[in-house]
């Protein structure tokens, strides 16, 4: 496998982890983002085996909007609490003919790392600008994407 040299800045934090679980930093970063990659396709199927309607998918990006999202909040009770006060406080779900209670059942139902994926494809959506054309976005890339058909 070919490699590459890259310079870049890294939470101290993370590498500190990395480090102490591998013999040299080469081998600590080259195989976080391997796995991360490997765990992110794997994470995304999920999420389209998950069965999630375009509605329920365009309310969970909307719920999102503006959102400043962090890792340690992508999983299944941040994402529950999430769509909850979203439907109690702005309609976040009925404004899409989305039912919170069912959609909160799909959630309970996915795989913990679909759900960490689909946040995190969210905020994609939402803050890189090559993923879906952000600052206005393509909810309709998105949707094929990640929506049942």
């Amino acid at each position: 496998m070919s490699r590459r040299k890259e310079n870049f800045f890294i939470n101290p934090s993370v590498m500190d982890g990395l480090y102490s679980l591998y013999d040299n930093k080469g081998r600590a970063v080259d195989t976080a983002a391997e796995s991360f990659m490997v765990l992110r396709n794997r994470g995304l199927v999920l999420v389209k085996e998950a069965g999630l309607t375009r509605d329920e998918l365009t309310a969970i990006v909307s719920m999102y909007n503006g959102t400043m999202i962090e890792k340690k909040f992508c999983f299944k009770p941040y994402l529950t609490v999430q769509i909850e006060d979203a439907e109690m406080y702005e309609k976040g779900c009925s404004s899409y003919n989305v039912d919170s209670i069912n959609l909160v059942k799909k959630i309970e139902a996915m795989d913990e790392m679909a759900v960490f994926f689909l946040i995190e494809e969210v905020n994609r959506f939402w803050n890189v600008e090559g993923a879906y054309g952000s600052p206005m976005p393509n909810l309709e890339a998105f949707l094929d994407k990640y929506a049942v058909t």
